[in-house]
């Protein structure tokens, strides 16, 4: 038998079993509901049935035979169904059973099974036709893949009980930590002991205006956690890998930025340069400088380092540069499908994700220059999705004689603590972040 004349997988008497138990006890309707979805069922017929009895649930209508049938017909599809003969056939061969959802779980895998096969041969097509490049191919196929993961079966709610357990085993690992960061470091004192350091699965987000360092106070985070032997994926979106070396360098090596960049090394800092340069690739500190980055590229680019090297945070540089998968209404739309597919990456991945972005203009129209949430670009969504926000701003931005060289971030969201202000460190000449206590001691 031919690729080609394979029949897809299906089971015609486990739909039928499913909508004629439905018929005999309504209540089995809420079970298999949370298991399937209308396009789940192979047959046309069976599929427009339980569309048909979506309605009448939503409408509080009982569902019988006489009942589904005066629906069909005042939906004009009862012919297309089978007409009355089959809603007939299908009552009298049906019986309730408590194992409908067993009936339910394998209208689901043989769905996903089906979903497998288009995506396959769609994929086939592509690479046969090579119009596109491998990478680009490469980046369909695990996007498509991982589409048809996230529609897995739904194992439905879970008693809080069952969990529990497992709850105080977290809290007995954390109580023997003694007070220390639970999540990836920042390398940054102050913030680690506001946040716990950035924990898994959580979307952090870190805006300020253009200037404010953002980018340097994210890469400062990325370096200090892939120093304690995490690995760190940093997407550059802005500045190029050469850029980022050039500050990596510095930031290590506590060269200025400006003489590392333009090649004036002093004949004492040359061996501060090969230390810290061996220092840096010693780490798993992975860049991706990719302009206008969607999210699905990102995701499978992720999941493979995931798969190969693992992956403990990721860094975005800055989230307004991104672009949304497909066609979006606006730039709002785009943004907020960008934010919320980066909360959902984040658990996937299991690690934090923080993601600096831009704040809109309206701080530095105010006397004090403090920037608030509401600054945020299409602030909605990604306040919305965000566990934590920060914002960061310098006084001495505004004028170099207030608070130099100190900057605030201000955690403005908070899903699991407190808000507040903290004060940081700025070595502007080396773009790095340090808590104050380093000033204080390097004075």
């Amino acid at each position: 038998m031919t690729e080609a004349s394979r029949p897809l997988p299906y089971d015609f008497l486990a739909e039928k079993a499913i909508i004629g138990s439905i018929l005999k006890k309504n209540e089995t309707f809420d079970r298999v509901n949370q298991i399937i979805k209308p396009v789940d069922f192979y047959d046309s017929r069976t599929q427009r049935i339980y569309k048909s009895i979506i309605n009448m649930v939503d409408k509080d209508i009982k569902i019988d035979e006489v009942s589904l049938i005066s629906q069909l017909r005042n939906e004009n599809i009862l012919q297309e169904v089978g007409g009355e003969e089959f809603i007939t056939e299908i009552t009298l061969s049906s019986f309730y059973t408590p194992n409908i959802d067993t009936y339910a779980k394998t209208v689901k895998e043989k769905s996903l099974l089906r979903s497998l096969i288009e995506a396959s041969e769609d994929i086939m097509d592509v690479s046969y036709g090579q119009s596109q490049d491998v990478s680009s191919i490469l980046s369909m196929a695990e996007s498509r893949i991982f589409d048809i993961s996230q529609d897995k079966l739904n194992e439905g709610l879970i008693k809080v009980g069952d969990t529990l357990e497992e709850t105080i085993q977290v809290i007995n690992e954390l109580s023997m930590n003694d007070g220390d960061i639970t999540g990836v470091t920042t390398g940054l004192e102050t913030i680690d002991t506001k946040l716990s350091g950035l924990q898994p699965a959580q979307l952090v987000l870190l805006a300020a205006r253009p200037a404010m360092g953002k980018t340097a106070l994210g890469l400062t985070m990325a370096w200090n956690a892939a120093r304690e032997n995490k690995s760190v994926a940093f997407f550059s979106l802005e500045m190029s890998t050469l850029q980022l070396n050039y500050r990596l360098i510095s930031m290590v090596s506590m060269i200025d930025l400006e003489q590392v960049m333009n090649g004036r090394i002093r004949d004492d800092e040359w061996e501060l340069l090969f230390h810290a340069t061996r220092e840096i690739a010693s780490k798993d500190l992975y860049v991706d400088e990719t302009p206008g980055i969607t999210l699905s590229e990102m995701r499978s680019k992720l999941k493979r380092l995931k798969a190969e090297r693992g992956v403990d945070l990721v860094v975005i540089d800055y989230l307004q540069l991104m672009q949304a998968d497909g066609r979006q209404e606006n730039r709002q739309n785009e943004i907020a499908s960008i934010s919320r597919g980066l909360k959902t990456l984040s658990k996937e991945l299991n690690c934090p994700i923080l993601s600096l972005a831009q704040l809109s203009r309206e701080a530095d129209k105010r006397a004090d220059h403090k920037p608030i949430l509401s600054d945020l670009r299409e602030s909605g969504a990604i306040e919305q999705d965000a566990d934590v926000v920060m914002l960061l701003y310098r006084e001495d931005y505004y004028d170099e004689e207030d608070n130099p060289n100190i900057a605030k971030v201000i955690v403005a969201k908070h899903r699991n603590g407190s808000t507040g202000s903290l004060d940081l460190f700025f070595n502007k000449p080396c773009t790095t972040f340090r808590d104050l206590s380093y000033r204080e001691e390097n004075v």
